[in-house]
């Protein structure tokens, strides 16, 4: 099973919550986090206002996006790069906790659980650490709201897993985590255990573009969040996320956005 299934998993599980932690978070920008120790407790971390990109031991990489929610496990080692995040409001949201269950149900990756947290999920996660940051706080009313978020977030993972588009989710989740690279799309499907000509026709259904469509429109997202919020150049940011030259990452952006990344830099100042 992969992580997010594993994840998924703990809406079948009997678990008591204990130890709850939460904190609002600063984050700076261009800066990085290593647990170079296994994680001694379960996190939840929400990015609020701010990107940030997680790579595991084995390297492998999560970018997350604002509004995204991504698991910490316990035991787990990472690096955090602090990509962006802004100068006066919070930029995250941690919630920590230990979590007893008859057998160990995690793995050692960080997973990012939602793209996109919904309003839903957001007030969930504002309540928790407002509860934990009041006074007087009912233990109770806190452990039922962690309770309440962590049984959300497992039931949105298994209704996705169960879903029609389950066969390439990991591929999927290849392309969204993996912006800065151009892992060819006959080696994504070939993780989904699919042909690629079956992973194309199905996530064209899924997204209503095709695999390379998909991929580029990340791109260009990030670079336009990029060219609003660093001082990087257009150069820079075309090999970064690895565009063959500028000129070529030029011409995309200007199809996609109508204008030129150094114009949109202009309008965006």
């Amino acid at each position: 099973m992969s992580n997010i299934e594993i994840f998924s998993e703990l809406y079948k599980t009997d678990f008591n919550l204990c130890d709850i932690f939460a904190m609002r978070q600063k984050w700076t920008k261009g800066t990085s986090f290593s647990m170079n120790k296994p994680r001694r407790i379960n996190g939840v971390i929400y990015l609020k206002n701010c990107v940030g990109r997680y790579v595991d031991e084995s390297g492998n990489i999560i970018d997350a996006q604002k509004k995204s929610v991504v698991f910490l496990p316990k035991g787990s080692k990472y690096t955090v790069f602090n990509i962006d995040c802004t100068t006066s409001e919070d930029d995250a949201i941690l919630i920590e906790f230990n979590m007893k269950t008859d057998e160990d149900v995690f793995v050692s990756s960080p997973i990012l659980l939602l793209g996109k947290a919904n309003f839903e999920e957001m007030e969930l996660i504002e309540k928790i650490v407002s509860l934990y940051e009041a006074p007087s706080t009912s233990p109770i009313m806190l452990k039922s709201k962690l309770y309440e978020l962590i049984v959300m977030l497992c039931k949105n993972e298994n209704n996705t897993n169960e879903d029609k588009y389950s066969s390439i989710r990991k591929g999927i989740q290849m392309l969204e985590r993996n912006v800065y690279e151009n892992v060819s799309i006959e080696e994504v499907a070939s993780e989904c255990n699919v042909s690629s000509a079956h992973f194309r026709r199905l996530f064209r259904e899924y997204a209503k573009k095709s695999p390379v469509q998909y991929r580029i429109d990340l791109k260009i997202e990030y670079a336009k969040s990029m060219l609003t919020n660093s001082d990087l150049s257009i150069e820079n940011i075309s090999q970064m996320l690895n565009f063959e030259s500028s000129s070529y990452f030029c011409r995309i952006f200007k199809s996609r956005v109508g204008m030129t990344p150094g114009e949109y830099r202009k309008t965006s100042e």
